[in-house]
Formats: structure tokens, sequence, C-alpha cells
């Protein structure tokens, strides 16, 4: 990624609370500690995401005929808490609320500005494309609770093998033909978005949220990139 003024990040939900329900309240201090020493040089856009959790609770809530409509809500609320626990974390000078991609942003400075989810139906993978196209931003640093992109999922295979480069098209066909519920960093319809315009993904894992550095620079780092 080019060094650039501002830079585009969207957490994972994953990355906030686990499968269990547990807040990983030390682990997002420790982040938002990083960004605010990089800020000298860098704005940052946080789009935070709703998890696995959230997609726990909302397949309950189907089985039990809650509409789409309504479980759609329920998500973009849910991205939305994340946001303002984010933001909660903060130290001053920070924002006075959290914001969308659809929004105005304050005109003052800060070193990082929070969003959620923006509308019923879309997800903040592709709330975090638009976001990017609106900065002219040319990529977006995805966190997320595995190391990257895998040939199948690493959390189920032990030999999995990370990619270092894979490009959105071939992503999309492993989407499209894999298992029912594998889920993957990055939505379908934010690909297809992101190939619209010309952006790209940067994903790394939560433990190695330092690698932001290395992508900043355009050095090496341990994810992969989605182009």
């Amino acid at each position: 990624m080019r060094k650039h003024q501002n830079v585009v990040i969207r957490i994972g939900g994953s990355v906030f609370v686990s499968e269990t329900g547990r807040y990983n309240i030390n682990l997002v201090k420790q982040m938002i500690q990083t960004l605010l020493r990089l800020s000298v040089n860098y704005t940052f856009f946080v789009v935070t995401g709703g998890g696995k959790y959230i997609k726990r609770i909302m397949r309950v809530l189907n089985k039990e005929g809650v509409k789409k409509e309504e479980l759609d809500r329920i998500g973009v609320m849910y991205t939305r808490l994340n946001a303002l626990i984010f933001l909660s974390l903060l130290p001053p000078p920070k924002p006075p609320k959290i914001y969308t991609c659809f929004e105005n942003f304050p005109k003052k400075k800060y070193p990082i500005v929070v969003f959620c989810g923006s509308k019923p139906g879309h997800t903040t993978d592709w709330d975090a494309v638009l976001l990017a196209r609106k900065m002219r931003v040319s990529g977006i640093i995805k966190v997320t609770d595995v190391e990257g992109i895998f040939d199948k999922d690493p959390k189920k295979y032990p030999d999995a093998k990370p990619f270092k480069k894979i490009r959105i098209e071939r992503l999309l066909g492993m989407i499209k033909f894999s298992e029912p519920g594998v889920s993957f960093p990055i939505s379908p319809t934010a690909l297809k978005l992101a190939r619209k315009y010309g952006i790209k993904f940067y994903v790394i894992g939560r433990e190695n949220f330092a690698q932001i550095k290395n992508i900043l620079k355009s050095a090496s780092f341990n994810g992969t990139l989605v182009f």
C-alpha cells in the first residue's frame, strides 16, 4: 500500500468477540495503541463488523421464523455496538460519535474515526469498500481471526495452506464452490465491488496486527494480498 494520509481498516467482529461471546478488550486496546503510535503520519478510518457470535444468534432467530429484514437490522445494530465500544476505548481527542460510509465526516481531524454498518442487507466489508472509494484509498486492511486466506478452512484442516497473494476472481470461485457453512474473510459482494473500483484487500490476523506497519510501508507482511 502506498503511503497515504487516509487508511481504511476493516476489523472483523470475530476480533472483538469470540464465538463464545467473550469480549477481547485487551486486544482491542492494544490495536488502538498501535494505531495511535502510527497516527503521526496517518488518519485511520476503522470499520467494525458483527462477527461469528452474532451470526450464531441470527441462525437461532432464523430457525424461530424471524424475517430476513429483521435479522439484517439486528446485524447492523451489532456492528454499531462494536463500533461504540471501540470508540469508548479511544483516548481523547476522539470523534463525538460513530459514522457510516454515507455520512459526512467530522471536519476536525482525529487520529481514528470509527464506522459501523450502514444499511440492512449490506456487509461491513461492502461498507469499507465504499468508504475507501470515497476517501480515494486504493487498499483496505482487513483484520480477522485467521492469518490471511487459505486454500481451505485452517481451523478444520491443519494442512491448510495460506496464500501470499490471490486474485479476486479466484477467491470468488473458491467461495462459490466452498462447503456449506464455510466463511471467508471477505464477503462476495464486497469483492465484486472492490474489483469494480480497483481496490485491494490486505488480510491479516488479529494476533499480527502490528503487521499494519509493514503494509503501510509496502513491505512484506504475514497475511494475504487480495487484488
